[in-house]
């Protein structure tokens, strides 16, 4: 039972389901930075156990609420 594949969530009806999802439910945020940094990241984001995304968020959060003195959490 372990191999069946899942092929309900490939079809063009749920692909379309999350990307509304994802539109309603995130914003998306594109940042260039010098080569490298993406790596620099990975290894950052792997040793605090988060995702490059979730440890991105989290420092952009922190270093919100050190200039604005409010809190880091949405």
């Amino acid at each position: 039972m372990a191999d069946r594949k899942r092929t309900w969530d490939k079809t063009p009806e749920a692909a379309e389901y999350r990307r509304e999802f994802n539109r309603q439910t995130y914003d998306r945020i594109q940042i260039m930075a010098p080569k490298g940094t993406a790596e620099i990241l990975e290894e950052a984001a792997k040793a605090a156990g988060m995702s490059k995304a979730a440890f991105v968020v989290a420092a952009i959060l922190e270093k919100s609420a050190q200039v604005t003195k409010q809190p880091k959490d949405l």
